[in-house]
């Protein structure tokens, strides 16, 4: 089956196409958003039906896009004959390109493929037309029906700002570019801690439109202490289980999703799974929760949960070996909070309980410190739509 999305170009054709030099002044064009190969597993079968040789798949099914480059033949020709190497042997090779368009044409059925004839084109006039045949293809290729829970909030934040959020095989695009929502299921640009050139979980984070405005007082009245609702992800972060154990073995109240991945630890309060604005409204339950996803400290790649608990008016604990360098809590707070960012908030399973504790106790510090949360959260959506978008997308 066909994948419905592309994350290589592969350029295909007989020798003295050009293929070589069209690729050179090509893979620029795309700025990175498609790898460029030269060669593939129609090179193969070709050759296989040539040579007689055995011919082994396996790129069948994949997200490449074979592009079968053609020319007239008296062209190749006149071509070969300048270059003026091994000429008798390269002219023998001027049929292969029959062979190739026969096999183009078995190859549609499970691969996808497109000829671009570059006859009497220069090279860059021959890899522009690749480059604007390939994108055309490419944004035509089939979407899926219908998005999931969290594709329609990345969607709905997206209209907000203009911008296309479209789905195929589950793989996310805005505007066309490829993005890692999901490091498990995903592949694409990324938001990080500190660059937001493709801030996609920003942009989720917008599509809420409920956000909580509690005074002080109606904060510090919230019946629970933490919330962290998380499923399956559980099972690659480990270490959630590690707080949740210490935040009950503390007496602290957890508010999370009734999961068959989260054993029945004393102080837990179980909700149902809950999206959009819904989700928000259970966060506000909590005073305070915390940021950890080790599993993406090698990527630095920023989640929503931050900007939810913003939208919650939650405190913001980050895990220590989730930001080594600090960069969260520091991009936040500055340096109003130096002594307590460095001491307080920034913690690890066996420090948060006793933190948590200090800082609930000194309400002025808790308002100060949710003030910059808001604060850091919203000139981040105003430099967000004062881009207009179309600034931070590469061309």
């Amino acid at each position: 089956m066909k994948s419905k999305f592309i994350t290589h170009i592969v350029l295909e054709g007989c020798d003295g196409v050009g293929k070589d030099s069209i690729m050179a002044d090509l893979w620029p064009k795309y700025n990175f958003r498609y790898r460029v190969l030269m060669r593939g597993e129609l090179s193969d079968f070709v050759y296989s039906r040539k040579y007689n040789r055995e011919f082994i798949s396996t790129q069948r099914g994949l997200p490449f896009l074979y592009v079968l480059i053609t020319k007239d033949v008296n062209e190749i020709r006149n071509q070969i004959i300048k270059r003026g190497e091994d000429v008798e042997n390269e002219l023998k090779k001027l049929a292969d390109q029959e062979l190739f368009k026969t096999c183009a044409k078995i190859f549609e059925q499970d691969y996808h493929i497109i000829v671009v004839d570059v006859t009497g084109l220069t090279i860059q006039e021959g890899s522009e037309k690749v480059f604007n045949e390939t994108l055309k293809y490419i944004n035509n290729l089939d979407k899926d029906d219908e998005p999931n829970e969290f594709n329609k909030m990345y969607i709905k934040g997206a209209n907000k700002l203009g911008l296309k959020w479209t789905v195929r095989n589950n793989q996310p695009f805005l505007d066309g570019e490829m993005i890692m929502a999901d490091a498990q299921l995903h592949n694409g640009r990324f938001e990080t801690y500190d660059n937001r050139d493709m801030p996609h979980n920003l942009i989720f984070s917008i599509g809420y439109d409920y956000q909580n405005e509690d005074t002080i007082d109606e904060f510090m009245s919230r019946p629970y202490d933490f919330a962290y609702p998380i499923n399956s992800k559980i099972l690659v972060r480990g270490e959630i289980y590690d707080y949740i154990d210490k935040l009950c073995r503390n007496n602290l109240t957890l508010v999370t999703t009734d999961s068959k991945y989260i054993p029945p630890f004393e102080n837990l309060i179980r909700v149902d799974k809950v999206f959009g604005d819904d989700y928000i409204k259970m966060l506000t339950q909590a005073k305070a929760t915390f940021y950890c996803s080790r599993d993406l400290a090698y990527l630095e790649m920023m989640t929503v949960r931050c900007y939810e608990a913003v939208r919650a008016n939650q405190l913001i604990f980050v895990d220590r070996l989730t930001d080594p360098e600090c960069k969260i809590l520091k991009a936040i707070h500055g340096t109003s909070l130096d002594d307590i960012i460095l001491s307080k908030l920034w913690c690890t399973e066996n420090t948060l309980t006793n933190n948590y504790k200090e800082i609930i106790k000194n309400k002025e510090l808790v308002k100060l410190i949710l003030k910059n949360q808001r604060q850091w959260y919203q000139n981040l959506c105003k430099e967000l739509y004062n881009k207009k978008v179309k600034k931070w997308r590469r061309k």
